[in-house]
């Protein structure tokens, strides 16, 4: 009899959320990998199956493809933990939207999008209000904000943070996070604040930015949020507002 595993085992994004848990877990315990291997096969009781060192080495930095076996054992010891699985429910909506706008995909589509989106969308941006006359932006005092995209597995959709300056433009004041989905040229992007979980969307295309620094590859569109609470007695529900996103600088995306 085959031993039972857990839910969408063989799936990427199970395994990114097992892995970063663990990878949580190590941290706030101030634990190494030989420990927690420990911890994971005195945890499994009352079978205490083994996973090599080197496994589980291999697996938490995501540099092999771990068998389902160790993703079980893995996926027992932090399936209880308050944090697992945070993440997942971007994960859920990412994957629905896709779905949902997007045509079905075969093997070719799905290769030529998850190409796209590397070679397009992937990466970290620095996004700007362009001046109201118009105009070349000016880098020096439009920046509202910080957004980056990541993959999520080998999903065709991508994972997405954004940090939106206060007034110094120094300090995050607010943080969303959220899902992309494109059809080139057009780059659609769904994020929730991370605390009250108010909306914010942008529709944008894949364009040449002009600033005066010279011109980037990057997108530009239109963002809206809904009213903030202390708008609420604003009639419009929602604010809209004219956005460009340009590449950040490689010097400050390497942290």
């Amino acid at each position: 009899m085959s031993e039972m595993q857990p839910p969408m085992a063989d799936d990427d994004t199970l395994r990114k959320q097992v892995r970063q848990a663990l990878r949580r877990y190590m941290e706030e315990s101030r634990i190494g990998t030989p420990t927690l291997q420990v911890r994971v096969i005195e945890a499994d009781k009352p079978r205490h199956r083994e996973i090599p060192l080197s496994t589980l080495q291999r697996f938490l930095t995501g540099s092999h493809r771990t068998s389902d076996h160790h993703v079980s054992l893995c996926h027992d010891f932090v399936k209880e933990l308050p944090y697992y699985g945070e993440g997942k429910d971007i994960a859920l909506f990412g994957a629905a939207a896709s779905s949902f706008f997007h045509q079905p995909l075969d093997k070719d589509s799905r290769a030529a999008l998850m190409a796209a989106l590397e070679r397009d969308v992937l990466g970290a941006y620095e996004a700007f209000r362009p001046p109201r006359e118009g105009g070349p932006l000016r880098l020096g005092d439009s920046h509202i904000s910080n957004i980056s995209f990541t993959p999520s597995g080998d999903s065709p959709w991508l994972e997405v943070q954004e940090d939106v300056f206060g007034l110094s433009r120094t300090e995050t004041r607010q943080k969303f996070e959220g899902a992309a989905l494109y059809a080139a040229p057009h780059l659609h992007i769904f994020l929730r604040d991370l605390f009250t979980r108010r909306p914010r969307l942008y529709t944008l295309e894949r364009k040449t930015v002009a600033a005066e620094q010279g011109e980037y590859e990057g997108f530009e569109g239109r963002g809206h949020d809904a009213t903030p609470r202390q708008n609420i007695r604003s009639s419009n529900l929602t604010d809209y507002f004219e956005v460009k996103f340009i590449p950040k600088p490689e010097q400050d995306v390497a942290r």
